[in-house]
């Protein structure tokens, strides 16, 4: 059925991909909707067009990624996830006042460097994408071992249900996910166990502590393991426990972000242009506790 769905014209501004939508829905058209992750799109007898977020607009690094992985698919074993994505220790984050100083050790391109260091990918792939402009395109192709495509039916603004399919990805691609998953919490939970008390939280590919930690040996802990980390400060800037949802409100304040942003901004006004982004520097995570 796929080959019969075509993206069509891509659009990146959603009020005219609705424009478009509401031409079909509004004269009667027999279309369909297939939404899979970012991209939304839309085919009928009218026309073909898709919605696709300008942050993930990159798709020829996810079809490249899956490329390579096919190549290999029949030597992938069944991995069971076994790994997590966030945790934090909530005694140790009581234990520090708001504005106490804290690190962040921030893996750069961290399930990119995975996908290599097993194999997936090729070091011309990787080389290829690792500029910062494939960030949100290179984490995206991870996602996609899982992503489902959602088919739904129109008569107009009537939705026949009962044509509904939801269309799963070959089981053993999120084998492939798993791999990787389990390989960087792998990587961090040795480290978690090893700081004991100076461990605050962690969140997909970094990990934040007191800074009593020896920022050296975790630097090289991390490089012998083949990746490469960034050192951040940041200044806690509140702990909030959320009873009714069990779960714990962990606010810092970011510097890097702040310094980018400020940069970012002075380079603007030295060429004339208006700059009137508005950006908050605390990064907030919600860990279950």
């Amino acid at each position: 059925m796929d080959e019969n769905f075509k993206l069509g014209k891509v659009y990146k501004n959603k009020r005219r991909f609705d424009e478009l939508l509401a031409v079909c829905k509004n004269n009667n058209v027999d279309h369909w909707t297939i939404e899979s992750g970012s991209t939304k799109t839309v085919n009928s007898d009218f026309r073909n067009f898709s919605l696709i977020e300008k942050r993930f607009n990159k798709t020829h690094v996810i079809k490249d990624v899956n490329k390579e992985v096919w190549k290999i698919i029949d030597f992938v074993p069944k991995i069971k996830g076994d790994y997590m994505l966030s945790c934090c220790d909530s005694e140790n984050l009581s234990k520090c006042k708001p504005g106490a100083s804290i690190f962040g050790f921030d893996i750069k391109n961290c399930y990119w460097a995975t996908l290599h260091n097993l194999g997936y990918i090729n070091y011309e792939m990787f080389i290829k994408y690792i500029d910062p402009e494939y960030k949100n395109a290179r984490n995206a192709a991870v996602g996609s071992f899982i992503m489902k495509k959602i088919y739904k039916h129109y008569m107009g603004s009537y939705h026949i249900k009962e044509d509904n399919r939801i269309e799963e990805k070959d089981i053993r691609l999120s084998y492939v996910r798993n791999h990787i998953l389990n390989h960087v919490w792998g990587k961090f939970k040795p480290l978690i166990d090893s700081i004991g008390g100076e461990f605050l939280m962690f969140f997909t590919d970094a990990i934040y502590t007191t800074i009593n930690v020896n920022a050296k040996e975790i630097y090289e802990y991390f490089r012998n393991e083949g990746y490469h980390v960034e050192l951040k400060y940041y200044d806690l800037d509140k702990v909030e426990y959320l009873n009714e949802y069990n779960n714990i409100l962990v606010q810092w304040f970011d510097y890097e972000a702040e310094r980018k942003y400020k940069a970012e901004k002075d380079e603007k006004i030295k060429k004339g242009i208006i700059y009137n982004k508005l950006y908050t520097f605390n990064r907030r995570q919600y860990y279950n506790i």
